[in-house]
């Protein structure tokens, strides 16, 4: 559920060059806390707000959720049903998902796949030992890392609490991508 207490990220994220674009691919349905956006009150998930602001082509991969378009375990690699999705996105968005998947590193390393050169990939997620919430805490630090190392560069980066939202640009393919995944891992 993305929270009203988060709007003021989520109003700077929608201002940032590209957010809005097409193709959008959300992991994880986000249903909108009552009252996020009184201005737009027929949203009432992430996706319909997408929509309500201009975004187009907006696809929802969910593993349970049945109002996702696509169904699909992200603790495994993209297979011939998903593999379309690779370098095919503008943003690639997990709005509080990566924290409840048992291999968070396949997770991430899909979302980093799926994002084109010169796309977004958003992530928001529980760092800093917020251990209330999910199966996972990260280190905002080695998240960092991870993504600086796989030819992305932070656009955007803000605490709330014990959530780090960031905004990251992929810049290139590295050859450093299998190490690092490995990396975060361990």
């Amino acid at each position: 559920m993305v929270l009203t207490e988060h709007k003021k990220f989520y109003d700077e994220i929608f201002q940032i060059k590209g957010f809005l674009e097409s193709p959008f691919l959300m992991f994880g349905f986000q249903e909108l806390t009552p009252g996020f956006n009184p201005r737009l009150k027929d949203a009432k998930a992430f996706k319909g707000l997408l929509h309500l602001m201009g975004v187009k082509e907006v696809t929802v991969l969910d593993y349970e959720d049945p109002r996702a378009d696509i169904h699909f375990d992200m603790n495994y690699p993209f297979n011939q049903n998903t593999n379309k999705l690779i370098d095919s996105c503008n943003v690639v968005a997990d709005v509080g998902c990566l924290e409840h998947v048992f291999n968070s590193a396949q997770a991430m390393k899909n979302c980093m796949d799926a994002v084109k050169v010169g796309g977004l990939y958003f992530l928001h997620t529980a760092v800093a030992g917020y251990c209330k919430h999910g199966l996972h805490t990260f280190n905002s630090d080695m998240l960092k890392w991870v993504v600086k190392n796989n030819g992305f560069e932070i656009e955007y980066c803000h605490y709330s609490g014990s959530y780090v939202v960031q905004a990251i640009t992929r810049q290139s393919f590295t050859a450093n991508r299998v190490a690092s995944y490995d990396l975060l891992c361990h």
